[in-house]
């Protein structure tokens, strides 16, 4: 678990010593002083002296009564007595806050228990956030949403500048979205696109209209005469079109043209994606963020140290990989996988079959596992206020000044914040993704960012895309008179008989069509 003398030229760090045990390793830097665990109080009794004779008339005192009780006053002085019994409650209670620290904070935060306590803390964390997530009510709540987006390009001399809106709901589609290109020394040019899409009672299919504008700036006319003429104009695919290509298209992927469709493909449900989404959270719970070593892919190699990085303060561990538990985590992942009902369903797999696919899924973990290197190694930082993995980095085995990293920070109540870098100062490329997302309210927002610089030229990618739930249905503004489909093909010379499936342009009688067969 930890390196030997010779990994540290002959110096133990009190983190890394082997000839500690791991769990109670102790860390000079916030040890507390020992504290004796006797009793509270234990009176120690000496002789009196006195200056003066007693008074005349007096015996003076018994010695043994300023000691009756353990105590060192009289035992008459009843408040004297309460302010001791006090005195010894209130060193029971800092006694005990000093056991209590030892044992619940002290020990436990130790780098090795650090390391066990983020592994099955941050599985437990995963699960409760996708169970919670996945639950009914909250899948119910992703049919209906509002997106918004905008992206920018930054590479001299080209700039994009894009913003882009969306809205559904289970029958309705609005979506838009607008562009502007500037070149140096040239126009700017503005492009658009609008689509919509309704299903209507009674129907499988939706109609759907979409417009795009700046066509002619595109240039394609050369390729396809006719579709300048298209410029800013509506056009539909009715429901009944829709399907009658999906139906033709169906039939010739399925048998190679000869016969009609005999069976449809099942729908990909929300039971289904729950169902996927836990069968992948319980396979990560149970192997990699987990403190049990008999079946825990990573491996706590090394304590590095405390650190304070990107403004957290954490414990710096090196992972590396248990290959035997790795080639159990992936033939389990792929047997829970092809065993579950929404794998079953959607590939409509007989008992032979998802048979065969274990073998194969076998086969290829230890394939996996074989290509796994022994000395395989990832830095892993732990959030030290709340013991959660906060970020795994690998670098770059050819390029060591590369590397990519991927965690999540917390800090609190319902929101949760989730990132991935890429970074290579040696080529100087850079990239990051974060994800905020409210596990109450399913409000999200995402950022990405890529900047280059190359041979002296720069060149930045950011794209930021805002979702929340929508209560209610949405309306769609539907465009009057749009050109039909069919006319639009026409148009541009693509209807060339009965054998063609158009739109799409393919043709049942050619041979490759006929190899496509599912």
């Amino acid at each position: 678990m930890f390196p030997n003398d010779s990994d540290n030229n002959g110096v133990k760090p009190e983190e890394n010593r082997t000839d500690i045990n791991p769990r109670v390793i102790q860390d000079d830097s916030s040890q507390a002083e020992p504290v004796s665990m006797k009793a509270p109080y234990s009176p120690v009794v000496t002789p009196m002296t006195t200056t003066s004779p007693a008074p005349a008339g007096t015996e003076a005192p018994d010695a043994s009564t300023f000691f009756q009780n353990g105590t060192t006053t009289p035992y008459k002085n009843k408040k004297s007595k309460k302010r001791l019994i006090l005195g010894s409650c209130l060193t029971l209670l800092i006694l005990g806050g000093f056991a209590a620290y030892a044992l619940l904070v002290f020990i436990p935060s130790k780098p090795v228990s650090v390391y066990a306590k983020a592994m099955s803390r941050s599985g437990e964390a995963l699960d409760k956030v996708v169970n919670r997530v996945t639950e009914k009510s909250q899948l119910d709540r992703f049919k209906k949403g509002e997106y918004s987006g905008f992206a920018k390009v930054d590479a001299a001399p080209l700039k994009i500048d894009a913003t882009m809106q969306l809205k559904y709901d289970k029958k309705r589609v609005d979506f838009k979205s607008d562009a502007k290109l500037s070149e140096d020394g040239q126009t700017e040019k503005n492009y658009s696109a609008k689509f919509l899409s309704d299903i209507k009672d009674g129907t499988t299919y939706p109609d759907i209209y979409f417009i795009f504008s700046g066509i002619k700036d595109l240039g394609l006319e050369g390729f396809a005469p006719g579709v300048n003429s298209l410029d800013n104009t509506w056009i539909k695919v009715d429901e009944k079109y829709l399907k009658d290509t999906i139906d033709k298209l169906e039939s010739v992927l399925s048998s190679g043209g000869d016969t009609d469709v005999t069976q449809q493909t099942p729908e990909f449900t929300d039971d289904d994606a729950a169902e996927l989404s836990r069968i992948f959270t319980a396979v990560v719970k149970d192997y990699v963020l987990t403190d049990d070593t008999s079946k825990g892919i990573l491996v706590n190699k090394s304590f590095s140290g405390k650190e304070k990085i990107d403004g957290l303060n954490t414990y710096h561990y090196v992972i590396g990989i248990n290959k035997d538990n790795y080639q159990k985590a992936c033939v389990d992942s792929a047997n829970r996988f092809l065993d579950s009902s929404a794998y079953k369903k959607l590939a409509q797999a007989t008992v032979d079959d998802i048979k065969k696919s274990k073998q194969d899924a076998e086969k290829g973990c230890v394939d996996s596992k074989n290509g796994i290197k022994d000395d395989e190694t990832f830095d892993m930082w732990v959030d030290a206020k709340y013991k959660l993995i906060y970020k795994i980095r690998d670098y770059d085995d050819d390029n060591k000044e590369a590397y990519f990293e991927i965690g999540q920070k917390y800090n609190g109540g319902d929101d949760l914040h989730f990132f991935a870098k890429y970074d290579d100062s040696k080529n100087k490329i850079t990239g990051s993704l974060n994800v905020d997302l409210n596990t109450k309210t399913l409000v999200s927002k995402s950022k990405l960012l890529v900047d280059i610089e190359s041979d002296g030229q720069k060149g930045k990618v950011e794209l930021t895309i805002d979702g929340k739930p929508i209560d209610g249905d949405i309306t769609i503004d539907k465009p009057s008179n749009p050109k039909p489909i069919q006319d639009v093909i026409k148009e541009l010379g693509l209807d060339s008989g009965d054998q063609v499936l158009d739109p799409l342009g393919i043709d049942a009688s050619d041979p490759f069509t006929t190899d496509l067969q599912l």
